[in-house]
């Protein structure tokens, strides 16, 4: 049990992976003053870990659209891990990260009034989201987005990736999840991010916006409103 509890580890630190590239972006659309909002809830990053004997969180991904799995590690037992599930609440979505002070893979649940989502319509080419742009008080923001199938589990998908402006935050092939911090942010720039399914399956992405602090426990979601 502990092997295969590395090897999950090893794995879950490794499923967010990017390239970083140059492209340019076309349109752009302003929308309303963007609201920002604390995370709270986040106050202590180790109460994602429910079991006393596994207190430590050191990673968390998307289960499903509607569950974060945190990755726990035993204090008295070093290099031992098991995982726990917090519930997204009614009308929220998992959606995945890589912050810019935490290279380990980080979800968060999203309420609907501060995620964008979008579906490929059983298309197996490239679909984007809207550009959209955000009056934030933050010159640093990172951008998370997962990719769901009809059943609210993660797809992979043949590619995902995004645009700020004339910059092309990279690219993943064969995921589910694609993230990107972003430096010198502001509202005159517009954001749009893209996947490509590879099959007419119906896919479902969600993305959002994290203003990070200096730790974990100090986040801002911005809000799509």
């Amino acid at each position: 049990m502990y092997s295969n509890l590395c090897m999950k580890y090893i794995f879950f630190l490794l499923a967010i992976a990017t390239m970083v590239a140059g492209i340019p972006l076309e349109e752009t659309r302003n929308l309303p003053l963007e609201e920002t909002r604390s995370l709270s809830s986040n106050k202590n990053i180790n109460d994602r870990c429910t079991d006393h004997n596994y207190p430590v969180y050191r990673s968390s991904f998307c289960k499903n659209k509607n569950t974060v799995r945190s990755v726990c590690e035993s204090q008295d037992l070093p290099g031992t891990f098991t995982t726990s599930d917090l519930p997204c609440s009614p009308n929220f979505s998992c959606v995945d990260f890589i912050l810019p002070n935490d290279q380990s893979p980080f979800a968060i649940c999203i309420s609907d009034d501060r995620r964008n989502t979008w579906d490929n319509d059983h298309n197996r080419g490239v679909i984007c989201a809207p550009t959209r742009t955000f009056r934030l008080s933050a010159k640093t923001i990172t951008i998370g987005m997962t990719t769901y199938d009809t059943n609210l589990n993660p797809i992979q998908v043949n590619m995902l990736d995004g645009y700020v402006n004339n910059d092309f935050l990279g690219i993943a092939f064969q995921q589910h999840n694609f993230s990107k911090t972003y430096n010198n942010y502001d509202e005159s720039k517009g954001i749009k991010m893209c996947f490509g399914a590879g099959s007419e399956q119906e896919v479902t992405a969600v993305y959002g916006i994290l203003i990070p602090g200096s730790t974990i426990n100090e986040l801002t979601i911005v809000s799509s409103e």
